[in-house]
């Protein structure tokens, strides 16, 4: 994909719309074991790419690593290294309620250096 390419871009993913189009053929575990190989394989997805997921019992949000960075924490983590950041929205909102929230902030947040949203989902709307 040549949107990978730019630096600028972040790419958000409605995860239980694209595992809905496979007929929930992979469980959470295994969409996201791919999706990190996929992240891995592209420019500038590696750390701009957020995977938003229905339910939860909060709402809280985690940074996977690929574990090849230099500089770490005790647990071998750390900002540089970031993957993949997943979502759950939680008990009382939807991932589509998220999203549109990252969305507007990736855009218009003088702290991010986003300039393009790619939104992956099967809504319509």
């Amino acid at each position: 994909l040549t949107l990978t390419q730019n630096p600028n871009i972040a790419i958000v993913i409605d995860v239980e719309n694209v595992r809905g189009k496979t007929n929930f053929e992979l469980n959470h575990a295994d969409f996201l074991d791919r999706l990190m190989v996929w992240v891995s394989l592209r420019n500038h997805a590696m750390g701009r790419t957020i995977a938003v997921v229905d339910h939860g019992s909060k709402s809280t949000a985690h940074l996977l690593h690929n574990g090849h960075g230099n500089d770490s924490d005790d647990n071998g983590n750390d900002e540089t290294n970031a993957a993949l950041c997943v979502g759950f929205a939680g008990p009382h909102v939807k991932a589509d309620d998220v999203i549109a929230r990252d969305v507007k902030w990736l855009l218009y947040s003088p702290e991010s250096t986003t300039r393009h949203v790619v939104v992956v989902t099967a809504d319509q709307e």
